[in-house]
């Protein structure tokens, strides 16, 4: 499995945005596609702002989804993943085959909700 990297710089954000992707189906049955913006904390911030940071990043993305899509936006504090202290993630609901053409989609979601952020 293969993962893309993006850095997109938003408002007083560092943002990584990371989808794995494969040109052949997933094995195993619990593989889950999560495209994901890995968000990195301006140093000194504290840590109720930063929480307030990455809902605001969701929200974002929530608006940017069309009605259509069925994804599940995410916030996760976790940290230590590539340097993030924290990530919005969307939780693909497909498990079929349309879950990776979701996946794809939901990465240009993300990536279109942090460039007009």
């Amino acid at each position: 499995m293969q993962s893309t990297t993006n850095v997109i710089h938003h408002p007083n954000t560092h943002c990584v945005l990371v989808v794995h992707h494969d040109a052949h189906p997933p094995c195993g049955p619990s593989f889950r596609w999560e495209p994901q913006i890995l968000v990195r904390a301006p140093q000194g911030t504290r840590t109720r702002e930063f929480l307030a940071m990455l809902h605001r990043l969701a929200a974002e993305v929530e608006q940017a989804t069309q009605e259509s899509e069925t994804w599940q936006v995410r916030v996760d504090r976790g940290g230590d993943c590539l340097g993030a202290d924290g990530r919005v993630f969307l939780e693909i609901s497909r498990t079929d085959d349309a879950a990776g053409a979701e996946a794809i989609r939901g990465l240009l979601t993300l990536r279109k909700a942090v460039r007009e952020g």
